[in-house]
């Protein structure tokens, strides 16, 4: 392919990212974006986070709050070291908006926040799409370059179609009832689980503006290099995006593993192995979601140990170069998988996961106390589906180019993805003449009317009574101002 139409689809590709971003921009004085921006002012100042932390946590005691808003503030306190690798990025674009702006910070708070996480917040997306676009670009078959384009271009047109209509159609990661509730199963099914594929919205959208948001969009990548057979590699990058999002890093481990295990144990035999364990290492030790889910519940142990032992049997006998008798069958199947290629036979082996798993989470999920519902039973099918839709989007895009370049040469065929990724692009534009043009002064305002509710001197032994965004507006106030 030449370098011109490479070049083209990058620049396609790079519009459909920003495009996208523009839509899903929410970046604001919330309590989750505020939460995100302490975190990563707090780096290298653990010690006055924490000190501001107990402050509030006294104040949850001494006001009798309810249990859900003790449960979720200490869930956040001890996510600060989850997406460290994110909180660095966002960390050093702030310094530096503080470096230029310093006596705003001194004079003006809500003008210079709104600022510093403006930037901040760009900044990060910024490298995560670099990130995408090296991959991308790097892999020699351009046949990956223009799937990924198409995936990306196709997920970006999705977004813009659903929103031009309306968005009265979506999905959300909820697929079980909370724990001790009287919702149904089929309520939280439908129209969940088909919309989760079509349209996840901003939470699971690869285009938003949190951790969760990149680390999606880093699926794109991921499954690139391990499709491309670059196994080892993708467990490498793996390792890094437990920087950006630590718990779905752990997830992932756990689908990819089974799913090697399962499908080419053979990898395990070299370097792969190592990496996986550094993986696993480094996701035990940093972990801290194990005391609010219940970990050590007999049902999650015991399930835990059994998925444990199946993926073992499976390397083990792999490696033997032969399998049981019982289980011969499963080798027979696995060739079938496999003769269709690995981007077919690891998404399906995930679905047989995801199916399999699904009503032994739903026990788990209807003994465990509401906390642990809420938390992570009730969303662990729909956080994975949406983690592995852009995987699902890139298997697609793969097969498009096999059949757009039946009778046509490569540059004949990125031509034509050229020219339709640019056209997927005009539900966006539309879409884009809405936007809000002044996206710093809307998260100034919202900051101005929290500056109003906190006040000048703040009262940290009330604190908790408090709605959610004033008490971390008054946290990152502090880290940033002292007072």
């Amino acid at each position: 392919m030449k370098w011109t139409v490479r070049i083209a689809l990058l620049l396609v590709l790079s519009a459909h990212l920003l495009l996208g971003y523009s839509h899903n921009f929410l970046v604001g004085p919330d309590d989750d974006r505020l939460w995100l921006y302490t975190s990563a002012i707090s780096l290298g100042r653990g010690a006055d986070l924490r000190q501001l932390n107990d402050r509030v946590q006294d104040s949850i005691v001494r006001l009798d709050r309810p249990e859900n808003q003790r449960v979720r503030f200490a869930l956040r306190e001890s996510y600060d070291g989850n997406y460290v690798g994110a909180a660095a990025v966002h960390h050093a674009a702030a310094a530096a908006v503080a470096r230029s702006l310093s006596d705003l910070r001194a004079q003006d708070y809500p003008a210079y926040l709104a600022r510093a996480m403006y930037v901040s917040f760009v900044a990060m997306y910024l490298v995560a799409c670099l990130v995408l676009i090296l991959i991308v670009a790097g892999v020699r078959n351009a046949r990956w370059l223009i799937a990924a384009a198409l995936a990306v271009a196709a997920t970006g047109l999705m977004e813009s179609l659903f929103d031009l209509t309306g968005d009265t159609w979506s999905g959300l990661p909820t697929l079980l009832p909370d724990a001790q509730t009287r919702e149904t199963y089929f309520q939280n099914l439908w129209p969940n689980l088909p919309a989760l594929f079509l349209n996840p919205q901003i939470q699971l959208s690869p285009f938003g503006d949190t951790p969760r948001n990149h680390f999606i969009l880093m699926m794109i990548p991921l499954f690139l290099l391990r499709w491309s057979g670059r196994f080892t590699g993708s467990y490498l990058f793996l390792a890094l995006l437990g920087f950006l999002h630590q718990s779905h890093t752990g997830l992932v481990l756990a689908y990819l593993v089974a799913v090697d295990a399962a499908l080419r144990p053979s990898i395990f035999r070299g370097w792969t192995s190592l990496v996986i364990a550094v993986v696993l290492a480094m996701f035990a030790g940093r972990e801290s979601l194990g005391s609010v889910i219940g970990a050590t519940r007999p049902i999650v142990v015991i399930s835990a140990t059994v998925a444990v032992f199946i993926v073992a049997a499976c390397i083990y006998w792999g490696l033997r170069g032969q399998m049981a008798r019982a289980f011969a069958p499963l080798a027979r199947v696995r060739d079938r998988l496999l003769a269709r290629g690995a981007p077919f036979a690891d998404l399906a082996m995930i679905g047989v996961i995801l199916a399999v798993s699904f009503p032994i989470v739903a026990v788990i999920n209807a003994l465990g106390t509401e906390a642990q519902s809420l938390y992570f039973w009730t969303q662990v099918h729909g956080r994975s589906l949406g983690i592995f839709r852009p995987a699902l989007m890139l298997a697609l895009g793969v097969l498009a180019v096999a059949r757009l370049e039946r009778g046509r040469d490569e540059r004949a065929l990125a031509a034509r993805v050229v020219m339709l990724t640019a056209l997927a692009l005009l539900p966006g534009l539309v879409e884009a003449l809405g936007h809000d043009r002044h996206p710093i002064a809307r998260i100034e305002t919202g900051a101005r009317a929290l500056e109003a509710s906190v006040g000048p001197a703040i009262d940290w032994h009330s604190i908790a009574a408090r709605p959610e965004p004033e008490i971390y507006y008054a946290i990152a106030r502090t880290l940033d101002t002292g007072r």
